[in-house]
């Protein structure tokens, strides 16, 4: 039995004593600390006075009670203690027996669990990024990337973590090739006929990035493949294993694909806290300045980029600058419409490298010719030439892009990786070049006024009335825009209607 402090006096003397002849044997009592789980016997009776047991940390008991402290208070019965008193043996049982004269409640330090936080993963070498949870495992390897979820405890605590038959759940992300840049569902075809039969057409992540979705026929297996248009296609699957607690776990999923971006390949990776990127951007934000000169300066040096484009460009039409940094040029060479995206950087001199060109499209506005478009889908300030060198800035929403109506004299933003066809006064938009529509545009030709609908709150400062899952948009005295589509995309229209200009 561990004893953890000292015996004050743990002799038995035997003093003669003088007196009749004879000897009499005086006993000296022991007393003792000891260290341990103060647990009742249950009305057990071990000995005479014996009310309750002590087990110390190796595993030994001794039984104990107290004409001093009430034993099964909470704060002693159950708990770490440290007690002290008179030892004697008890006459059944053999074990000693400890009447305590003092209880000292021992402070357990409890194991710190680490706080789970929101991590931004970053993949330069598999060209993408998403929200993850910090107490995911990371596995990469040749070509994808493996994130390992933590098992659900069970509730039942007498039910140890190893005996629970059950492999964690895991996301993974592997690049495929699509060498022949074929559309999506026809590489598909081509990868795994069955799935392409299955697969059901998605937009993923805050870009509407291009997809297909599978799931197999037990469940347990959810599938995107996502679009990249330089010649890749991303497997992103959820395997589930944990049954019981798949909804928690297909959500978890769900958010990380909310969050899924392509970002230009590079070497290596990197995960981010959130919680620290966002106090970083405060700080950032504090030494920069509590005045209002940020902006100015974001002005002065887009109207700096401009000068020194107009010089290395011919027929400037109009800017899209995205921060930091990237501009969008829209010039005319020679009868030709072009577009590149430039990276870019003023002071002194001005450099530029060309990262992506672009010629007008038939079911976009623009299309892709070259390079890669890193900066597709981020919010965008627009500097528009008019006559006389004026310039007009409008901004553009992350996940969105501009489109100008010509023949009706108006500009609306729709979701980045969305089409359209249009013509007699009707738009069409939809997630694929060849789908069915799933947001259209009319232009009628009476005022907004005339309309009996909620009144909506648009973006853009005008009136706007809701009926039955389409908003009308103010346009003129005698006519007005209206704009519908399924419940899915409520939020979409309701973007787009207040985008109108």
């Amino acid at each position: 039995m561990k004893k953890i402090a000292f015996i004050l006096l743990a002799a038995l003397l035997v003093l003669p004593f003088q007196g009749c002849g004879e000897e009499e044997v005086v006993v000296i009592p022991v007393y003792e600390e000891f260290e341990g789980t103060l647990k009742s016997l249950g009305g057990i009776k071990v000995s005479e006075s014996a009310t309750h047991i002590l087990q110390t940390e190796d595993g030994d008991i001794l039984y104990v009670y107290s004409d001093a402290y009430d034993l099964d208070d909470d704060d002693y019965i159950g708990n770490e203690i440290e007690i002290y008193g008179e030892v004697t043996e008890a006459s059944e049982k053999g074990k000693d027996v400890v009447n305590i004269s003092r209880i000292t409640v021992v402070e357990v330090e409890e194991d710190e669990v680490a706080e789970v936080v929101d991590n931004t993963y970053s993949d330069q070498e598999l060209g993408f990024s998403w929200e993850i949870q910090s107490d995911w495992e990371v596995d990469r390897g040749s070509g994808f990337a493996a994130f390992l979820l933590p098992l659900i405890e069970d509730e039942d605590e007498d039910l140890e973590l190893d005996e629970v038959e059950a492999d964690n759940d895991y996301f993974a992300v592997k690049v495929l090739d699509n060498t022949d840049e074929l559309e999506l569902d026809e590489w598909l075809v081509e990868y795994d006929p069955a799935a392409s039969e299955i697969a059901v057409a998605s937009s993923i992540g805050e870009d509407f990035l291009n997809s297909l979705n599978i799931t197999s026929e037990l469940e347990d297996v959810e599938i995107y493949y996502i679009e990249r248009t330089d010649g890749y296609v991303y497997e992103v699957s959820h395997y589930n294993f944990d049954i019981e607690n798949r909804t928690y776990f297909r959500n978890l999923f769900y958010e990380a694909l909310s969050t899924f971006k392509l970002i230009p390949f590079g070497e290596g990776y990197e995960i981010e806290s959130k919680e620290q990127t966002a106090e970083s951007s405060d700080v950032d934000s504090e030494e920069q300045g509590a005045d209002s000169s940020e902006e100015e300066e974001l002005e002065v040096s887009y109207d700096e980029a401009m000068g020194y484009i107009d010089d290395e460009f011919s027929g400037v039409t109009q800017y899209e600058f995205v921060d930091p940094y990237y501009v969008y040029v829209n010039y005319t060479d020679g009868e030709d419409e072009v577009r590149v995206l430039l990276q870019y950087g003023v002071g002194p001199g001005f450099d530029y490298d060309v990262l992506a060109t672009f010629e007008p499209g038939d079911v976009t506005d623009w299309e892709l010719v070259s390079g890669e478009d890193e900066a597709a889908g981020m919010p965008k300030a627009l500097v528009q030439i008019a006559e006389g060198g004026e310039t007009a800035v409008v901004e553009i929403m992350e996940g969105y892009r501009y489109f100008e109506s010509g023949p009706y004299g108006f500009t609306i933003q729709y979701p980045s990786s969305w089409y359209y066809s249009g013509g007699g006064g009707h738009y069409s938009f939809s997630d694929t070049a060849e789908g069915d529509e799933l947001i259209g545009l009319d232009i009628l030709d009476y005022s907004v006024d005339s309309v009996s609908g909620t009144s909506v709150d648009l973006a853009n400062g005008k009136i706007g009335k809701s009926v039955s899952g389409g908003i009308y948009v103010e346009r003129d005295d005698s006519s007005c825009f209206y704009l519908e589509g399924g419940s899915d995309y409520e939020s979409v229209i309701l973007d787009m209607a207040g985008s109108i200009l």
